[in-house]
């Protein structure tokens, strides 16, 4: 069955979670831009997708400007560590960085595509607080796990369980992705 066309006066979002949606269209209510309403929603689906999207990761974008008539393009894949050198890797027997692991992970992009994109195009109305009330929000109370993101938790359970911090975040204390219909929390991130 084809979906309906839907159009929009105001302003529409649609996101692949209720939750962000939700986050977004009240941004654009409260008299913010699509900037504001797609970094609100966007930091909630990092929250409620967390095998899919994620404020420590990178971020790639590209903005159209009606006022100048110019696209921009921004690339917010993140450096490697300062620390970690040739010489690091090497004293670890590695010849290359690793797919997975500590070693493998970049300085988030995200925050600074984040913040650079509502410095520049945002309304002005919502800092960077504001658009993240509504994910720290969902973080600290926690969200009910959705069926497709509790099945696609359950192929990575084996890899989480291979990294200590990980698991303590995405699994229960026996070592279990959460149960479609529970509520899972992440206070840290919240923090």
């Amino acid at each position: 069955m084809q979906r309906p066309a839907t159009y929009a006066a105001e302003g529409m979002l649609s996101t692949a979670h209720p939750l962000a949606t939700s986050a977004g269209l009240r941004i654009l209510q409260a008299g913010g831009n699509a900037i504001d309403a797609a970094f609100a929603a966007a930091n909630v689906l990092g929250v409620v997708l967390p095998t899919t999207s994620g404020i420590g990761g990178d971020s790639f974008a590209i903005y159209y400007d009606a006022k100048s008539d110019r696209t921009y393009a921004i690339n917010g894949s993140g450096p490697a560590p300062h620390r970690l050198t040739w010489e690091t890797l090497a004293e670890r027997d590695l010849d290359r960085v690793p797919t997975r692991g500590l070693l493998s992970v970049t300085v988030p992009g995200a925050v600074d595509v984040m913040t650079t994109m509502l410095a520049r195009w945002g309304s002005g109305r919502f800092d960077l607080a504001a658009v993240l009330e509504a994910a720290i929000h969902y973080a600290d109370a926690g969200v009910a796990v959705a069926p497709n993101i509790g099945m696609r938790w359950g192929d990575f359970r084996a890899l989480v369980a291979r990294y200590p911090s990980t698991a303590r975040v995405f699994l229960d204390a026996a070592g279990n992705v959460p149960r479609i219909g529970s509520i899972h929390r992440q206070p840290d991130l919240a923090e």
